[in-house]
């Protein structure tokens, strides 16, 4: 993740990346076999209580089963689930300001990889990203996401933009 980062050339999202990674890193060290084989359930118990690092890490988490093709096509029906509550928690992150959460959303809706393509709603959190903090990455894809869309959607991308970061704003 920390070479993924950094090829971004954003030193702002690197930065957050990197100090995520070490704080996880310094979390686990101490946790027994046990412990980590039950991730999982406390990852899940986590996103739903609302910790935000628990709802990034989820997806990432609950799919760890999927290792190998028959394991995904034999849990296909799981996985519509998982993604569906992916989706969940990524907005409850977002909507409490977080970049990387705002950062992830937008790729999801324009890779249409939780759910059904969007590109009005992924320029909407990449847009919302740039508000937060001017990264260069996002401004990168808003300049280029921009462009697959009318002027009408880009009115109304920004003022889902404008309405999400206000709402993060209030908490």
């Amino acid at each position: 993740m920390e070479e993924a980062a950094a090829s971004l050339d954003d030193e702002v999202l690197t930065s957050d990346v990197v100090r995520q990674l070490a704080e996880d890193r310094v979390i686990c060290l101490g946790l027994s076999k046990e412990q980590l084989a039950s991730r999982e359930y406390w990852t899940t118990k986590a996103a739903r209580l609302g910790h935000v690092e628990a709802q990034l890490a989820y997806f990432s988490v609950a799919t760890e089963k999927f290792d190998t093709p028959e394991k995904l096509v034999a849990g296909a029906d799981e996985l519509v689930h998982i993604k569906a509550e992916a989706l969940t928690h990524l907005t409850s992150a977002a909507s409490q300001g977080n970049r990387t959460a705002l950062f992830n959303l937008a790729s999801a809706y324009h890779d249409g990889t939780l759910t059904k393509r969007d590109a009005v709603k992924a320029y909407a959190y990449m847009r919302a990203l740039q508000y937060s903090g001017g990264t260069k990455v996002a401004s990168k894809y808003v300049d280029l996401w921009g462009r697959e869309l009318t002027a009408q959607q880009l009115k109304s991308a920004d003022a889902m933009a404008a309405s999400a970061i206000s709402r993060s704003n209030g908490k």
